[in-house]
């Protein structure tokens, strides 16, 4: 028994650190692979969220154009305009309502959003008083990058489709957001969207 047990082999040293490298190896490769499926849902997910917030931010802002109005035939309804920055009068929605300027501007990376509301309502405007001071700026969206193809942020049309260069002739405003994470390997989003202004007041 003594000779049969002395005769069964065992690893060798050398056996043994093969063993471990390939190991190793083989676990390296696992680490890599479960990182990357990792990183990939959570670059699905930020990509998703930040479609969402551009998407939301956008709604916003072309809901508002679709009302732009001052109630003054004589007054545009947009006050500024340009490739980057908009400035235009919308009613609060409420009842009798207030009317607001509101300008969206691109700062950097950022969306960012500034208005103030007359200090008269519907009752009694136009004229509408206190709507010479923008408040302060709010960003609202923070993650936009350089439009591909060059592609303007603020985009003006007139009625017949041509391009408007002045506030007064501008009957729809075309928005296109792109937008991707800070160091994110993920391809940009792009976001458009359009709103045609009241015909009677474009006009």
């Amino acid at each position: 028994m003594l000779a049969r047990l002395r005769r069964q082999a065992g690893l060798t040293l050398i056996e043994l650190l093969i063993g471990m490298s390939v190991l190793s190896i083989a676990l390296a490769f696992i680490y890599a692979l479960l990182s990357s499926i990792y990183n990939s849902g959570v670059q699905t997910i930020e990509a998703g969220t930040l479609q969402d917030e551009a998407r939301l931010n956008i709604d916003q802002m072309v809901a508002d154009l679709r009302q732009a109005y001052t109630g003054d035939p004589s007054t545009s309804p947009i006050a500024a305009i340009s490739a980057t920055s908009i400035t235009f009068y919308s009613p609060d929605r409420l009842q009798p309502f207030r009317l607001r300027k509101i300008s969206y501007q691109i700062s950097g990376t950022s969306l960012q959003r500034a208005f103030v509301t007359s200090s008269n309502t519907s009752t009694t405007g136009p004229p509408w008083n206190g709507l010479t001071t923008l408040g302060p700026w709010t960003t609202l969206f923070s993650s936009i990058v350089a439009n591909p193809g060059g592609t303007a942020v603020f985009q003006y049309q007139k009625a017949d489709g041509s391009t408007a260069t002045l506030p007064q002739d501008v009957a729809t405003v075309i928005v296109t957001i792109t937008a991707k994470a800070t160091g994110s390997h993920t391809a940009a989003t792009t976001y458009s969207s359009a709103a045609t202004l009241r015909a009677s007041l474009a006009s």
